[in-house]
């Protein structure tokens, strides 16, 4: 429902319309800036129920506004954010001036806090970040979580990502303690990232052994990587520092993690979600830095990209396709057997010859 609201009379008149269509009408309002007519001094606000998602406002001659209100998983917030920024910035051609996300991240609110916009806790204000090149028109959806990622708009994406993610100095602190922490060296890390438990109940979530095709692969590469284990399940984490005891770690005091389930370490340590959401955050972006990353297919994946502003060297698990770099169609590594019962259209060692040859310079 899309609800008009005008401060000269108290009335409400729903309004059933395509959203398009409605935001279309904002810019024909009397009284809008984009317009001709500036006789109207009239108060609009459009209210979006779109996931529950966004409320558009509009002030005449105080220029444009969005607040998003959709209040879920903390990079559920930040995908329908900037969803909406997406929205905004190609229907109008420019940002806007307000990006309110104020009733976001509830989950991550704490007593001393819950009445708070806590959203520059974890990012930089983007009044605060330089101005960037923006390229219209940008293709972004919050969906978007369950696509090929060699198929993200990185190069009309990473300039929102720039003004209005970038981390905090609060988010940088922590991410230069860890790195300090654990002797961090981006370059010869390959991150194993398994977002398991709930994730199950949206996309078919693969085996914990599967990863070790591809682990074993890039050892032969190089003998000397690291695996930065990182997982929301316990069962992950104990499979691959068995597997890789002296050559794995994780972040033993900044994660959360569980025994398989059908919930999330958020609603289960909900008390500590504050101080591990930002921990989590810096996380990503330490993953982002990284080498190699061999995650699935969500949100935390998909963000691990956004920050990386590509998917060089990234192998995704998409519903049991496995994906590399730059294959915009998924047919590649749709079986994890690249022995004589892998069609050959899938079998990248009948297709290159060997494996060094298939990843060439890219690695």
């Amino acid at each position: 429902m899309i609800k008009q609201y005008s401060s000269s009379r108290n009335t409400e008149i729903p309004i059933k319309s395509h959203i398009i269509d409605t935001l279309h009408q904002l810019t024909t309002l009397p009284g809008c800036p984009y317009t001709s007519d500036s006789s109207c001094n009239r108060y609009y606000r459009y209210e979006l129920n779109l996931f529950d998602a966004a409320t558009l406002s509009f002030i005449p001659y105080q220029g444009w506004q969005i607040k998003i209100t959709h209040s879920l998983g903390f990079f559920s917030c930040c995908s329908v954010r900037l969803s909406q920024i997406v929205k905004f910035a190609n229907l109008n051609k420019r940002l806007p001036e307000i990006v309110d996300s104020s009733e976001q991240f509830g989950w991550y609110k704490n007593d001393k806090n819950k009445k708070k916009d806590i959203t520059f806790d974890y990012f930089e204000h983007y009044k605060n970040v330089k101005d960037v090149n923006i390229i219209y028109s940008i293709d972004f959806k919050h969906d978007y979580q369950f696509l090929n990622y060699a198929n993200l708009n990185y190069k009309n994406i990473t300039p929102l990502i720039k003004k209005y993610f970038s981390p905090s100095s609060e988010i940088n602190d922590i991410i230069n303690n860890i790195k300090k922490k654990y002797k961090l060296f981006y370059k010869n890390i390959c991150v194993l990232f398994y977002r398991g438990n709930d994730k199950n109940k949206e996309t078919t979530i693969c085996s914990y052994d599967e990863y070790l095709n591809y682990t074993n692969q890039l050892l032969k590469i190089n003998p000397k990587l690291r695996f930065l284990i990182q997982s929301d399940e316990t069962g992950f984490i104990e499979f691959m520092t068995h597997k890789f005891p002296n050559n794995s770690f994780y972040f033993n005091d900044e994660i959360r993690h569980m025994k398989k389930c059908s919930s999330t370490v958020d609603i289960v340590m909900k008390s500590q979600n504050y101080e591990f959401s930002k921990k989590y955050l810096a996380i990503t972006i330490i993953m982002s830095r990284c080498k190699y990353i061999i995650c699935g297919s969500g949100n935390c994946d998909m963000w691990i990209m956004l920050y990386k502003g590509n998917n060089k060297n990234v192998i995704q698990n998409l519903n049991r396709s496995y994906i590399r770099e730059n294959q915009k169609n998924i047919w590649l590594m749709q079986q994890w057997d690249f022995g004589s019962n892998c069609r050959d259209e899938f079998n990248p060692l009948k297709m290159y010859g060997n494996w060094s040859e298939f990843e060439g310079s890219k690695l």
